[in-house]
């Protein structure tokens, strides 16, 4: 089962994405209002009600790992701490104050099922949890008559930081370092995994589509299908430049670069139509930004030249072109799991292929598609057959 509905969790394959993350006392007239946030940001947030009456402060966030699910939101209320569920649309993120507005009766928050920490997975069984929707007059996101296994196994945010994450070759490749919650919809966009220690690339994030992330329940971790090579080819971004994940050029970018296309309900507002204010914003931050990548130098294609994944261009159109690549060859059913993991590094519109695929015809596949993409001789294919 996948982490989010639709199998296939702050960037573009090797290289940072500047956009920070819009700060509501700078933010721009006719910028969209951002939906999507840190858990970590959402926990100790205050919720107030009509005119700055304080209701209480969220205390965590249930998350559902095997659908991609913000299961609920954790609050705790003025009076003595105590804790109540209510579903993520009940409230509303206000960008500029950085709180929450709960749209529900306080009343209603009230008189809902208390919750305690240590038996919290038990008041938000299948029953209770489609009672507590339906108190907050919300439609359950899950079938209560298919329950429980349409809900999946539930996790507390702050219990998931920091847990490992594997491939099947049951190789760690990160840590979870954060999720990234959208209250509007319900979903999680993107994983947060660190990533850096693995990749060579210290201090590395990497945000990961909730869709691609997939929930072992013997090993008790989330699972994604790469290994370290072709994920440092992947979107990553450093831990002072995080990128404004509200942008559907951002979404569809990282999307793209696990062969994924974002659903309508996990996508976030489109992005305002650029000004000449904002253009010249955007180009002093990329001028600013750190560098994770290196010159590939004058080789021509052809010569073979050993790139790594660091090599990676960092302009859009090198992005987008490993993006669409990669896109193809994950969604091809004819190749083998590894060889959908080879690396793809372009720079400067020259693509390589390196790595290891399962026979020659699927070495031939690859390279029809990276052709097409890119063109005939801009590509310099490196693939071993096992």
């Amino acid at each position: 089962m996948c982490l989010a509905a639709g199998a296939g969790g702050q960037n573009a394959p090797g290289t940072n994405i500047v956009e920070p993350v819009p700060d509501p006392k700078s933010t721009r007239r006719g910028d969209p209002t951002g939906n999507v946030l840190k858990a970590s940001d959402l926990i100790g947030m205050t919720v107030e009600r009509g005119n700055r009456q304080k209701i209480g402060k969220v205390e965590d966030v249930v998350v559902g790992l095997e659908t991609g699910r913000i299961v609920a939101v954790v609050v705790a209320l003025d009076e003595n701490s105590t804790l109540r569920a209510v579903p993520p649309g009940v409230l509303h993120y206000d960008l500029l104050q950085k709180i929450l507005h709960l749209k529900a009766d306080p009343a209603k928050l009230k008189a809902s099922a208390p919750l305690e920490r240590p038996t919290w997975k038990e008041s938000l069984q299948p029953g209770k949890l489609a009672a507590l929707y339906r108190h907050f007059d919300v439609e359950p996101f899950f079938d209560p008559k298919e329950a429980p296994s349409t809900i999946g196994v539930m996790e507390m945010a702050t219990k998931l930081d920091g847990s490992p994450v594997k491939n099947r070759k049951d190789e760690q490749i990160g840590q979870v370092q954060n999720c990234m919650v959208n209250l509007s919809t319900g979903h999680i966009p993107f994983v947060i995994i660190a990533t850096g220690a693995y990749i060579g690339n210290e201090g590395a994030l990497s945000p990961v589509p909730a869709q691609a992330l997939e929930y072992d329940k013997k090993r008790e971790m989330l699972v994604l299908e790469a290994d370290r090579e072709s994920l440092a080819t992947r979107p990553r971004f450093k831990p002072d430049s995080w990128p404004d994940m509200n942008k559907g050029a951002f979404t569809e970018t990282v999307f793209a670069a696990y062969g994924l296309e974002p659903e309508q309900a996990t996508s976030p507002a489109a992005e305002p139509e650029k000004t000449a204010q904002n253009a010249a914003e955007d180009a002093k931050r990329t001028e600013t930004a750190p560098t994770e990548v290196r010159k590939l130098g004058s080789a021509k294609i052809g010569e073979s030249k050993k790139v790594t994944p660091l090599d990676q261009g960092n302009s859009k159109d090198d992005i987008g072109l490993t993006a669409a690549i990669r896109k193809e060859i994950v969604a091809r059913k004819d190749l083998a799991f590894a060889s959908k993991n080879i690396q793809i590094i372009t720079k400067d519109a020259k693509v390589t292929l390196r790595g290891e695929v399962q026979s020659k015809d699927e070495k031939n596949i690859i390279n029809d598609i990276a052709v097409k993409q890119a063109g005939k001789d801009a590509v310099d294919n490196q693939l071993d057959v096992k």
